[in-house]
């Protein structure tokens, strides 16, 4: 985030509702086309998959797929504010995708808890 000791910023509710819209409408793109990519028809099944092979590396078998979602989300807003606070350019994907990678994990990560409640 910027020193706002440096600017002041303000945003006005409609400004802040089209950025977050336009940012959500990416972010469902991105995760569309990279669901393809980790999934099957079960979209969700990434991340139960991945929960399985770290049990096995931590031997533990009360990682679900919920904390896997979550700890990926952790990650990303690591990355985002080692960037951001080391003021470094990305070398690969842009801050801005790493933010819709997040959103993403988060919603994937209450999805997950959601099925795992209701069963």
């Amino acid at each position: 985030c910027p020193n706002e000791s440096i600017k002041e910023y303000k945003m006005n509710r409609k400004t802040y509702e089209k950025l977050t819209n336009e940012l959500y409408a990416r972010a469902t793109v991105m995760s569309r086309s990279k669901s393809k990519d980790y999934s099957t028809e079960d979209v969700l099944s990434n991340f139960r998959r991945m929960a399985k092979l770290q049990s096995v590396i931590y031997k533990s078998d009360t990682l679900t797929g919920c904390l896997n979602a979550l700890g990926m989300l952790l990650l990303k807003l690591d990355r985002i504010s080692n960037l951001l606070h080391n003021n470094t350019e990305p070398n690969n994907e842009s801050v801005e995708d790493s933010y819709m990678d997040a959103l993403n994990y988060l919603l994937l990560s209450y999805a997950l808890y959601v099925e795992d409640k209701d069963q």
